[in-house]
């Protein structure tokens, strides 16, 4: 895929990740938006855990310069249960635009908090034929 005397070397990709909880009151960044000169994020799983002893609800969305897309909803997930979000038949999440970040919220009252684990790589452009 050749874009101004640029080439897209697809063997080129650096992964990345994201390790943390969300904090029960606001939105979380989970996957941060691309930045040059990465040509698309691909986000390959997203897990959830709860980690608390009553069920919780959350949404996994994404960001696009302050327009939100819900990508999933989770109504209950039960106390000390996983909820993963995995590649299905070669769907995965991609981010190709600067201004687009995956961000989870965490429905439940009272707040509580849930670990969250994802995995991406990052692809890029690379100058040449």
């Amino acid at each position: 895929m050749a874009q101004s005397g640029a080439a897209y070397v697809g063997s080129n990709v650096k992964w990345g990740g994201f390790e943390g909880e969300t904090n029960g009151t606001s939105l979380v960044d989970i996957v941060p938006a691309p930045a040059a000169p990465v040509r698309a994020r691909v986000v390959h799983f997203i897990t959830t855990h709860n980690k608390h002893s009553a069920a919780v609800s959350f949404t996994i969305q994404k960001d696009k310069n302050g327009t939100k897309y819900i990508l999933h909803e989770q109504a209950s997930l039960g106390a000390d249960q996983d909820h993963e979000l995995p590649e299905l038949a070669g769907a995965v999440y991609v981010l190709d635009d600067t201004d687009e970040k995956l961000q989870i919220f965490l429905g439940s009252s009272p707040a509580s908090e849930c670990d969250v684990t994802v995995s991406w790589h990052d692809e890029y452009l690379i100058e040449g034929n």
